[in-house]
């Protein structure tokens, strides 16, 4: 006990300088802890949870009315073409309808790639410009055109440029859109998702090159004019995701363990964030530790002596049993001194009864009646006094030393108890919580899959099982 109040003093001396230490300094000197310190690692856990943010996947709605909207409008430009087609059928040939000569004449020909050199955006084939040219709608085309862009834009397709701060992992989760679910929840969302891996999906750019390249060379501007009709069918939730991954990032907590006498910062090492939370955290215990100061009636300063480990806390019954034998030897000394001191007046009384009883001659009383002077007596009763109160006084002072040591030590152990309890029961409910969101998941999951979440469920709850066996064994 009187080891573990001495190291506690020691150390605020020592790290009185370390008090004023900020991130980058350099460590003037060795600080080791006393007790064992659990502080959270601000650091790693900021890690983590940035880890545990962009493993959270990306929420993406399906939107199928965007390939709706691309087929009609597709049908409403190929309308308008064809308007603007026969139109100027009329005023080259006079005519909205042409013989097969007419239209395997050079001046057809001419008409159409100067037709085309207007319309570059979206071109006309020469076999539906002959089909329009002989008085037919040409349908079968345009559908072949339609069906080919269905196909293209029938897989998820991301928009090229993500919403600013939007990062995407290895995986998204693709919810499909309904009109009439405006608020979609993020319990909804993960319920009705799909989690897919992201190099299975492609981006706008990606999907109009390689839907161009289908197409022959002479129709290379058609190709470019048809392309222009894929969009993307996939919208980020930006909030959403930032309430998945902030929820995954409230689950992250990564705590740092000293045990005692375990240096904290060697001399000449560079201070950073995790030594300043070790030495905040550690001047916390010692001030909750710190006793009030009782003043004594006399003290002495004693050395104070720098071991390298500390030992374990006595109990509180130890102290109470060295109080008592304190008190014993004080009232044996006591008693003692009392003893002597009587003895000794009444050795002095009976020497001077008989002194004045005997009769002497003359000369008998010229001599000292004793070899001590008479003021020595009440000298020595003063000298004995003198020692006895200030082996007293000592005594009461040790005995408020054992009394403030048997306080710092309870404070000590309550401490260390509520330190060793909560990140525990952190661990407990964090484990409980993946056991939730494990269990949800696997009744949405192939049979490969079922398995694989069965075990981590499993092992989560073999995890759990331990940690409260540990938790009582320790508390034991």
């Amino acid at each position: 006990m009187i080891i573990i109040t001495l190291l506690l003093g020691s150390f605020q001396l020592h790290a009185g300088s370390p008090q004023d230490w900020h991130a980058g300094d350099i460590a003037s000197q060795d600080v080791r802890t006393p007790v064992a310190l659990d502080l959270i690692d601000a650091e790693a856990t900021a890690k983590g949870k940035e880890e545990a943010m962009l493993q959270t996947p990306a929420i993406f709605t399906i939107h199928p009315n965007i390939t709706n909207t691309m087929a009609e409008k597709f049908t409403d430009d190929f309308a308008l073409k064809h308007a603007d087609f026969l139109t100027g059928l009329k005023e080259t040939f006079n005519q909205t309808s042409l013989s097969a000569a007419a239209i395997q004449s050079p001046s057809f020909e001419t008409f159409v790639k100067a037709f085309n050199a207007r319309n570059d955006d979206l071109p006309v084939p020469d076999g539906l410009a002959r089909q329009w040219a002989s008085g037919e709608a040409g349908q079968d085309i345009i559908n072949s055109y339609l069906a080919k862009l269905l196909q293209a834009t029938s897989r998820p397709v991301l928009p090229d440029t993500l919403p600013e701060g939007l990062l995407t992992g290895d995986s998204v989760r693709l919810v499909p859109y309904h009109s009439t679910r405006e608020n979609l929840t993020l319990d909804e969302a993960e319920q009705s998702g799909e989690i897919v891996n992201i190099s299975s999906l492609t981006t706008v750019t990606r999907l109009r090159g390689s839907f161009r390249r289908t197409f022959p060379a002479e129709e290379k501007l058609l190709a470019h004019g048809l392309a222009s009709y894929i969009h993307s069918n996939l919208k980020p939730d930006t909030n959403l995701t930032q309430v998945a991954r902030d929820r995954a990032a409230s689950l992250v907590s990564v705590t740092c363990h000293y045990d005692a006498g375990q240096l904290i910062v060697r001399n000449g090492q560079v201070v950073d964030t995790k030594i300043l939370a070790a030495l905040a955290r550690l001047n916390e215990i010692q001030s909750a530790a710190q006793p009030a100061v009782v003043a004594p009636v006399e003290s002495q300063p004693a050395p104070t002596p720098t071991p390298t480990a500390t030992p374990a806390p006595a109990a509180p019954g130890r102290s109470q049993d060295v109080r008592a034998e304190y008190l014993w030897m004080g009232a044996a000394c006591s008693t003692v001194s009392v003893v002597v001191l009587l003895g000794f007046w009444r050795l002095q009384a009976s020497r001077r009864t008989s002194a004045l009883s005997t009769p002497r001659p003359a000369e008998a009383w010229a001599r000292p009646r004793s070899p001590y002077p008479p003021e020595l007596g009440p000298q020595l009763a003063e000298l004995l006094k003198s020692a006895v109160v200030q082996e007293m006084a000592s005594q009461r002072h040790q005995l408020l030393q054992v009394q403030q040591q048997a306080a710092a030590e309870i404070v000590q152990l309550m401490q260390r108890l509520n330190e060793v309890r909560a990140p525990l029961q952190e661990r407990l409910a964090a484990y409980e919580q993946q056991i939730q969101e494990l269990e949800k998941e696997l009744g949405q999951q192939s049979k490969e899959n079922r398995e694989l979440l069965r075990m981590q469920i499993d092992l989560l709850k073999e995890q759990v099982k331990a940690e409260r066996a540990a938790s009582r064994l320790d508390f034991n």
